[in-house]
């Protein structure tokens, strides 16, 4: 990251590049040329004010601890949580959409709901499969996603399943594979049930939504 926390789209200067990170810098300047001749750059920055190397699309997000991602070219919305990793906040590559939350509870939260059959349903309604933007970030604009309540039952029944599918995600190479996806299958069933309780569904209503689902992927 040629950016810093709290500065946004506002780069280090190329003198602190300079002064603080010279083999980073270094290894940009070849590159001077090409980088100023990106469209963002021409439309959201000054040639004569900004360094070559700034970034659009950077703010506070970006450096959050706590992020949700999930694919945004794909064919059924597939999150996960990430956190810090070896001490250092990770930042996904464009391609991929990501939320910025305050806890890991309740990336967690948000992970199981558009994890489930019921947000895959939707998302397969009106978004087209396969194509650049399904997975974009109108999807929280066509499905509902309430603001966490670490107190709500509900809420934090999702964030501990979204939990334990990750744990599960994660067995090691010599677990059984058939243990491990009929525990995944009971899990995703809860957070199924979860979600129907949030958004107000019935059992039936569940059930069809499931069943439609899978003959849209089939």
């Amino acid at each position: 990251m040629t950016h810093e926390p709290g500065k946004r789209l506002n780069a280090i200067s190329v003198r602190e590049m300079q002064d603080r990170f010279p083999r980073t810098f270094s290894y940009l300047k070849p590159f001077e040329s090409l980088l100023r001749s990106r469209a963002a750059f021409k439309r959201y920055f000054k040639p004569d004010r900004d360094p070559f190397y700034s970034m659009f699309n950077v703010g506070d997000y970006t450096f959050a601890p706590w992020k949700v991602v999930w694919p945004s070219i794909a064919s059924k919305l597939q999150a996960a949580v990430v956190g810090r990793f070896c001490g250092k906040v990770v930042v996904p590559q464009h391609i991929v959409t990501l939320v910025a939350c305050d806890s890991k509870d309740e990336c967690h939260y948000m992970c199981g709901l558009l994890n489930s059959a019921l947000a895959n349903f939707g998302a397969k309604a009106y978004a087209q499969e396969g194509g650049k933007s399904f997975g974009t970030p109108h999807i929280l604009q066509n499905i509902r996603i309430p603001k966490f309540d670490p107190k709500d039952k509900v809420h934090k029944r999702l964030a501990e399943l979204s939990m334990q599918a990750h744990e599960l995600a994660r067995s090691p190479a010599g677990s059984e594979p058939s243990a491990v996806s009929r525990k995944l299958e009971a899990v995703e069933a809860g957070v199924d049930l979860e979600s129907a309780k949030l958004w107000n569904l019935s059992a039936s209503d569940l059930a069809e939504i499931q069943r439609s689902l899978k003959e849209l992927t089939e």
